[in-house]
């Protein structure tokens, strides 16, 4: 068998398929005629789209350099990601990540969602009162005034003086003298504001699933 009869039965065809079966096949390029991939003399193959119905399994190394224990993976999708790489991962719920530092040390935890604030936390302020606490003035009252006994002697009739008992009772207005400086002691508490609820201490967020891988 020439070489050209080797190539020729290399090729069979099964219905719309054109199959070729050779030990060795030696050319530059091959292209589709759709051009839909292209393997090159050096063994690189470039494909516009694969689609299998099988599970594919990437190497593990490949997985391992990329993924190492103690890497966090986020997606918005609730796959766990054991499924598609392999290890052991354990889900982070409800908590922020934060870069550590100087300040925050790695792997520590803390926080809270709401706070409500303890008298310490409140800016300092004063609350304002008025009122008059000091004045100069007269003071007055409306009432009767004492009544007052008198005795004269009367010598009009005789000579021997008889005393005369007299009195007088008088109504109307009576003031004082000026009352001088004084003050006003205020002893009590303003009117109670607020009501001690636990204020958001969320910032604008995106939830999303998040795993940490453990092993």
């Amino acid at each position: 068998m020439n070489e050209n009869e080797y190539i020729v039965n290399a090729f069979t065809k099964e219905g719309e398929n054109t199959n070729l079966e050779v030990d060795h096949f030696n050319v530059s390029c091959i292209t589709s005629k759709s051009n839909n991939f292209e393997l090159d003399r050096e063994g690189n193959l470039t494909v516009k789209s694969i689609t299998t119905t099988k599970k594919i399994t990437p190497n593990q190394d490949v997985i391992d350099l990329i993924y190492p224990v103690g890497s966090i993976y986020m997606s918005v999708n609730n796959l766990n990601p054991e499924v598609s790489f392999g290890g052991t991962w354990e889900r982070i719920q409800d908590t922020f990540l934060l870069a550590s530092g100087n300040t925050y040390q790695n792997g520590t935890i803390g926080g809270s969602a709401s706070v409500t604030l303890t008298t310490e936390n409140l800016p300092v302020h004063a609350h304002g009162f008025s009122g008059t606490t000091a004045g100069n003035g007269n003071h007055n009252h409306t009432g009767n005034t004492m009544e007052v006994r008198s005795q004269i002697s009367n010598q009009a009739s005789s000579d021997t003086a008889r005393p005369i008992t007299s009195s007088a009772h008088h109504y109307g207005l009576q003031i004082t003298n000026d009352a001088g400086w004084h003050q006003h002691t205020f002893s009590g508490t303003t009117n109670n504001s607020g009501s001690g609820q636990a204020h958001n201490n969320m910032p604008p967020y995106l939830a999303v699933y998040m795993w940490k891988r453990v092993s």
